[in-house]
Parts: C-alpha cells; sequence; structure tokens
C-alpha cells in the first residue's frame, strides 16, 4: 500500500483502480433480469434466493458480472477481498407494503425474508456468497448523501490490513421513488455503479487510482464536487474529479482514469 508519512494526524493515501462498470435499467427489464441472474453468478444462486432479491440487489449484481468480465480477473483473486455497498433505500417499495399490510392484516403477514434481503448489508452479503468472497461485508450509507461511507468504511478495511483488495458498490432509483409508485411519473430507471480496489497493482492492469488526503492541511481541489450517485455514476463514465466529504471539508478524494 502506497502511503506517504504525515504529521499531525495527516495522512495520503494512493490506491489502484483495477474494475469498474455502471448499469441503468429501467424497472420494465428487471424481470427477465431477474431470470438472468445465474448467467451472472459464479456461484449460483437457486429460486428461492433470487425471487426474493430486491431490484437494486439485481441490478448491482448485472453491474459487477460486468466490471469481472472487463477487469479479465478470475474468481479466485477475490478470495481475501472485502464488500462495501450503498443500497439507497434498499427494499424500499417492498418495506412500505409490508408495513401497510402489518397496519391492517397484524404479524401473520410479514415475511421473514424481509430482513436478510431488504437490509443495509443485504447487497454486500450476496456479492461474498456469489464471489466466494471470505474477507467482511457491510453496507454504509444506505441515503442520498451518504455515499461517501463507503470510502470510509473501505479505508478503515484497508488500514487494518484484513483485505488484498475492495469492491465498492453503489445503487438507487434514478427518479428516487416516493411512497407511493404512481407518484413516479415517466420511466423508472435502477442504477448502479462498481468500482474494485486494491491498494498494490493488479496482474490485469489498472484502470486508475483514488488518492485520499486526510488531515488540516490538504491538497485544494480545483472544482469541489459533491460526492453523490450521479457523481460516481459518471466517474464510471470516464471521467475524473475532486470531493470533500467531512467536518471542514477535511476529507479529499481524487479519482483520475487511465492513470
Amino acid at each position: 500500500m502506497e502511503s506517504l508519512p504525515t504529521e499531525n494526524g495527516n495522512f495520503s493515501l494512493s490506491l489502484n483502480i483495477v474494475a469498474m462498470a455502471r448499469s441503468s435499467q429501467p424497472k420494465s427489464a428487471l424481470a427477465g433480469m431477474r431470470a438472468r441472474i445465474p448467467e451472472w453468478t459464479p456461484n449460483p444462486l437457486g429460486l428461492t434466493i433470487t425471487k426474493h432479491l430486491d431490484e437494486q440487489a439485481i441490478v448491482i449484481l448485472e453491474t459487477l458480472h460486468l466490471a469481472v468480465q472487463k477487469s479479465g480477473m478470475l474468481k479466485k483473486e477475490f478470495h481475501n477481498w472485502g464488500t462495501v455497498t450503498s443500497p439507497r433505500h434498499p427494499g424500499r417499495s417492498r418495506l412500505i407494503q409490508t408495513i401497510n399490510k402489518f397496519k391492517t392484516e397484524g404479524a401473520w403477514v410479514v415475511s421473514p425474508h424481509i430482513v436478510p434481503f431488504d437490509s443495509l448489508h443485504s447487497h454486500a452479503g450476496l456479492i461474498s456468497q456469489v464471489y466466494g468472497i471470505h474477507g467482511p461485508n457491510l453496507g454504509a450509507g444506505g441515503m442520498a448523501g451518504l455515499e461517501g461511507q463507503v470510502f470510509m468504511a473501505a479505508l478503515t478495511l484497508l488500514f487494518s490490513q484484513e483485505v488484498t483488495g475492495l469492491w465498492l458498490g453503489w445503487s438507487c432509483w434514478n427518479p428516487e421513488i416516493g411512497p407511493n409508485w404512481a407518484e413516479v411519473q415517466g420511466e423508472e430507471f435502477c442504477q448502479g455503479v462498481i468500482l474494485g480496489i486494491t491498494p498494490e497493482p493488479c496482474p490485469a492492469g489498472r484502470l486508475g487510482r483514488i488518492e485520499f488526503h486526510w488531515g488540516q492541511n490538504i491538497p485544494q481541489a480545483p472544482i469541489p464536487q459533491d460526492l453523490d450517485f450521479p457523481f460516481l455514476f459518471h466517474l464510471a463514465a470516464e471521467t475524473k474529479g475532486h470531493f470533500r466529504a467531512g467536518n471542514r471539508g477535511v476529507f479529499q478524494i481524487e479519482f483520475s482514469l487511465g492513470q
């Protein structure tokens, strides 16, 4: 891991982007995509699992499959990786329906599958299961504006030296789903972004790098941007930028693709 020594608790860290992909799928396509999940999963998932998956989980699996294919890496290389994902309001539409049923019909109509399939950590656990990943898996953020928490969790795992790489994933609906599907005008799209990062160069090469800077005296970003899903989605479309997150702007990340 390339780390620059600093004083007074400051540090800088350089990581490699070794895989990346994005996907945007209309709601009308998700039923057909659910049937194709076995084509994307090295460790097959049975019907008893795939039929309960949240729509964002379907898209994040497809996006990860695209990232792995583009990278040229093999499943066995991910054994000691970790996974951090940030689905925005996972299972929101299903939870709304469940709560309404609970109010009118009681606890017996509530499915126990809500907890394992619609929790913040569900996507990370699913990815670990599909790719045989034995490192930590966890959810972070889960709401608009909290996407940067994925990187905070990633730094913790990398500094603990528990992992040799990390899959970072984000997903959401565009436009965002409200309590009533009928409120959404036009086609809804379920979107996902995946980044694969390592502290050391990967045999398959790297697509870019991420520079972390923490502390009071960090480099000034020329055009600071908000770290949100639209920024990450377009980053995966071969752009680059800087953003700040945290108190007093003391946390900065620079993405540079093609370097």
